[in-house]
């Protein structure tokens, strides 16, 4: 399985090809591991699919478990900056023992990405990108 490193908010994020985290930082602004990892998404995405999944976290000398509920939204036509998309809504909710996170992305499959994201990290949309040839 090959990882995709991003750099969000000046801090390093490890995802699965599929971009569900490995590391990362917590809500609380410390480094964080996930096994096997969230699962934020799981191809194929279409309308109404739902998956859950249970997982692990470590970090700052804490760790404990976590379960991840997902839902797929409809079809959306999004603006962003790097231009308009048509983009399928995903809700996703983490919750582990003290909390939860609710997080709302738009993935765009001609970027092959999220284009949109609401959530703890406050909204995040896409600049730019540029086509990869296939």
């Amino acid at each position: 399985d090959s990882t995709l490193t991003v750099n969000l908010y000046s801090v390093t994020v490890t995802t699965t090809r599929d971009g569900n985290t490995i590391t990362g930082y917590s809500v609380f602004n410390r480094p964080i591991s996930y096994s096997p990892h969230l699962d934020d998404v799981s191809f194929p995405l279409y309308p109404n699919k739902k998956w859950s999944s249970s997982w692990r976290w470590s970090g700052g000398g804490y760790s404990g478990q976590g379960s991840t509920y997902a839902r797929v939204g409809t079809w959306e036509k999004i603006s962003v900056p790097a231009g308009t998309f048509l983009a399928i809504r995903v809700d996703v909710t983490h919750s582990w023992e003290s909390g939860s996170a609710a997080i709302t992305y738009w993935y765009a499959p001609e970027v092959n990405r999220f284009a949109k994201y609401k959530g703890p990290l406050g909204n995040v949309e896409l600049v730019s990108y540029r086509p990869v040839p296939r």
